[in-house]
């Protein structure tokens, strides 16, 4: 992320004891510096897109060959519980940790995105904004994996830009956008994207936190027509997502996050007895799949105060399900406030 700082960073490759570092040429001075600190000594490759002094040029890399080139040669692996990724994330508490997740985790999560009933892919002929960044789960597992596993065109931009937006949103018309609430309402609010501009989208995917129902009506409006607009739900945690909302689901279903994924579960349990709840009553979700990260790096404590003995993820968010197995998120658990002894909802306060 070019958020983090130069602490953070170095943080991350200590604890990871990275090897490579794959980077743009804006942050070499912050690389180079790395590699002359002791947290940086297992650098041994640094990897640019663009070309400089001391560095591997990516796309140079890609055109050349790699007979002997000991770090790009290959491995055997055990799927299951080889790391594929290190992302990371502040959990359900405290400072940020490394996410891992397997080579089956992806895999396991592009399978039930996949889904008939689940996909949200017309398989080979979508356009797709990859606009969400590619250190995150959501970039990782929709740009970097399924949209290309099903051959889709990703349109990518270096960082938001609103002109930058408007102008690349107008060009490729795209099928699908994955988009956060404040860029939704970035597209009802500006005046030069036009109806014309939605000619082709089919799909509104929605995540990161809960969209107003205004804001998706606003865009229909737009588009003078009804989009089918889906809301997801996962963590870091869970490699991506564990609920979603049906295609069939005809925009019945806006504020709700779905249903679970194939072979995925989850409960709502009570915050204070750990009992399971039944539906239409706030506590605790716990999801539990396949999709499911093996752990926290360097830190067995907190792994095991986030999934417990039975394999369930505490997700740290409070909601509910419907009696259609439909799932809400109402708030976080750590925004809760006990009052009287009893747990209370901010936003239940008046």
């Amino acid at each position: 992320s070019p958020g983090l700082t130069p602490a953070e960073i170095t943080t991350m490759v200590a604890q990871t004891k990275a090897k490579a570092i794959v980077t743009i040429p804006e942050f070499l001075p912050l690389v180079k510096a790395l590699q002359g600190n002791p947290a940086g000594a297992s650098i041994a490759q640094v990897i640019s897109f663009g070309k400089s002094e001391g560095v591997h040029d990516f796309f140079t890399m890609i055109q050349a060959d790699a007979t002997g080139v000991e770090f790009l040669q290959g491995s055997k692996i055990d799927t299951k519980t080889e790391p594929a990724t290190i992302l990371w994330s502040s959990g359900t508490t405290g400072l940020p940790k490394g996410v891992i997740s397997s080579h089956e985790n992806y895999i396991a999560q592009m399978l039930q995105l996949t889904q008939d009933g689940v996909s949200l892919f017309s398989r080979g002929n979508d356009v797709v904004l990859g606009l969400v960044p590619f250190f995150h789960v959501l970039g990782a597992v929709i740009m970097c994996n399924t949209s290309l596993q099903l051959g889709a065109k990703v349109v990518t931009i270096p960082k938001f830009d609103p002109t930058l937006f408007t102008k690349v949103f107008k060009q490729h018309k795209f099928t699908i956008t994955h988009l956060v609430p404040p860029l939704l309402g970035f597209l009802v609010a500006n005046p030069a994207i036009t109806k014309e501009d939605f000619d082709r989208l089919t799909t509104i995917v929605c995540g990161g936190a809960a969209v107003a129902p205004h804001v998706v009506h606003g865009v229909w409006k737009k588009a003078g027509r009804e989009i089918y607009f889906g809301e997801a739900y996962g963590m870091t945690e869970s490699t991506g997502a564990t609920h979603s909302v049906s295609p069939g689901s005809n925009n019945t279903r806006v504020g709700s996050v779905g249903l679970v994924l194939p072979s995925t579960e989850a409960k709502v349990v009570d915050v204070d007895s750990g009992e399971a709840l039944g539906p239409n009553q706030n506590g605790e979700i716990f999801t539990r799949g396949p999709q499911v990260m093996q752990g926290y790096l360097n830190n067995e404590e907190a792994t095991q105060n986030t999934i417990d003995k039975d394999g369930w993820l505490r997700t740290g968010d409070i909601g509910y399900y419907a009696e259609d197995g439909h799932f809400y998120i109402v708030d976080r658990l750590k925004e809760l406030i006990k009052v009287k002894g009893l747990q209370v909802i901010p936003h239940s306060l008046h």
